[in-house]
């Protein structure tokens, strides 16, 4: 899985052009339509893969991939802000409940403890979040419906699987390699020019191993 993941953005000689296109895209993200068209791609890409297809997705179709964007965004907020407005209301309370007990050291004590509290569950927010939002984005972009990215039920079946699991823990590593070889590229001025393109690399090899789990579990069809 990893290693198809890694080659797959370079496998074929378009792929360099590809990463050329996305990294400027990613320059001119400040304008968020680049941003949408991006977002849209790698959707695009996953969907795909998940399908069954290994061939490397040019960009192309751009009003299509800037809606498929901005919808996928779309998305991705509607599965965050529950469990933010939950941690909202949490942290709303505490600060309410320690406001009215006094200064006291045992208040205090609650307090450092409930921004502890506080701080895990945004953690856990984060990766649940983390977790859950690429089948969603790519199962919208499998049968290209709104509703596919909230069939809980289907994307469950998913979610609980060996291979989607794995899926999840390989970006970990492969953001901590991204965030080292950004980090060195970042001392010389050539290198930061080349940050936004090694950026859409390990995008693009993040979401191809997302579709690769989702295509593993479901086969390459286009249902669940």
């Amino acid at each position: 899985m990893l290693m198809e993941a890694l080659k797959y953005p370079i496998k074929e000689d378009k792929g360099l052009i590809n990463i050329l296109i996305g990294g400027l895209l990613l320059i001119l993200s400040f304008l968020l339509i680049p941003a949408f068209i991006v977002i849209g791609y790698l959707i695009k890409v996953g969907a795909e893969t998940s399908k069954g297809s290994d061939k490397l997705i040019e960009f192309g179709e751009w009003i299509n991939l800037l809606v498929t964007g901005f919808v996928g965004w779309i998305i991705t907020i509607i599965y965050s802000i529950i469990p933010f407005l939950i941690w909202g209301l949490i942290a709303f309370v505490l600060i309410g409940v320690l406001g009215l007990g006094g200064d006291s050291a045992f208040v205090a004590g609650i307090g450092v403890l409930g921004f502890i509290v506080l701080w895990l569950l945004g953690l856990l927010i984060g990766i649940l979040i983390y977790y859950t939002v690429p089948a969603a984005l790519i199962n919208y972009g499998r049968e290209s419906s709104f509703k596919a990215a909230f069939r809980l039920s289907q994307l469950k079946e998913i979610w609980m699987t060996r291979e989607y699991f794995t899926a999840a823990l390989l970006p970990i590593f492969l953001m901590i390699i991204q965030y080292i070889v950004i980090t060195i590229l970042g001392f010389t001025i050539i290198g930061l020019i080349l940050v936004p393109f090694v950026a859409f690399y390990f995008h693009l090899v993040i979401i191809r191993i997302f579709g690769i789990a989702f295509r593993q579990v479901v086969g390459g069809t286009s249902g669940l």
